[in-house]
């Protein structure tokens, strides 16, 4: 987009498509953070009916649960792996798991089967046709598992608050950038402004590189120069802006401190383009 040459242009009478803020989430690397944090949120959302199942049928086996001898039919282990971390910093985790299988009675003298986890040393002292300490609920027998084998099923619930929290804070900080530009674009004023410093923004990285910060000018209506800041993450387009060069600015005419570099992908979100 060509800035404007002389003066000023109100990009309000421009008429901007709707859902201008939903558009602004989706748009360059906030699509990232935008589908990440569904991402998440989704998972943690799913992983709340997990942890309510879960938390459910431990209160039964609390209130209705029952023990009785079984004995081990089998045991094996089987491993998961973890991976944490990027870059130089991933790293992967391996967790071996013990597990038994086993026969038992209910109250009825009816026979049934189950398999569980249990700790390692419990693991290794226990062999094929000793006794184990099965609990069961005697309405649905099906439900069983090794006595104490659940102790630790309230941790299940950090599962959802992680990613959902997760998820909608990033939400939350895409959205909050979205409605700042989609306020910026409805009601702003766009006018010439020069770049006057650039220089790598040490205190993070996306995709092992720095996002730029920016520092330019503006002049206000009553000839005021306005000094403006912003972080580029668009690194593509952070190498563009060079000291010196002209650039569109967009700011609130009654609040100048909120502006930013106007983008040119920016003319797709109207319904007429600028001249």
């Amino acid at each position: 987009m060509a800035v404007p040459p002389d003066g000023e242009l109100n990009l309000a009478t421009l008429r901007p498509k709707g859902a201008l803020g939903l558009r602004l989430m989706f748009d360059g690397g906030w699509k990232v953070l935008t589908l990440l944090g569904l991402v998440f949120a989704i998972i943690g959302l799913v992983m709340v009916f997990v942890a309510y199942y879960t938390i459910s049928l431990e209160q039964r086996y609390k209130r209705e649960g029952q023990t009785v001898a079984g004995t081990v039919t089998a045991k094996d282990t089987y491993t998961t792996t973890h991976t944490s971390g990027t870059g130089r910093r991933r790293r992967r985790t391996t967790r071996r798991h013990y597990r038994v299988d086993y026969t038992f009675k209910d109250g009825q003298d009816k026979s049934h089967s189950g398999q569980g986890e249990i700790g390692s040393g419990k693991w290794h002292r226990l062999k094929t046709g000793d006794a184990i300490d099965i609990e069961y609920l005697p309405a649905e027998p099906s439900k069983n598992r090794p006595k104490g084998s659940g102790a630790l099923a309230w941790l299940i619930v950090i599962f959802p608050v992680a990613f959902g929290g997760g998820g909608l804070a990033m939400l939350y900080f895409a959205r909050r950038h979205a409605r700042r530009h989609a306020s910026l674009l409805r009601e702003g004023t766009l006018t010439r402004g020069v770049v006057e410093e650039k220089t790598p923004n040490m205190s993070m990285k996306i995709n092992n590189r720095h996002p730029m910060d920016v520092t330019f000018t503006f002049a206000l209506p009553d000839g005021e120069i306005h000094t403006g800041k912003e972080m580029v993450t668009n690194l593509k387009f952070a190498a563009k802006l060079q000291p010196g060069q002209p650039v569109g600015v967009i700011y609130m005419a009654n609040e100048p401190d909120s502006c930013t570099i106007f983008r040119d992908k920016w003319t797709r979100f109207f319904r007429s383009s600028v001249s």
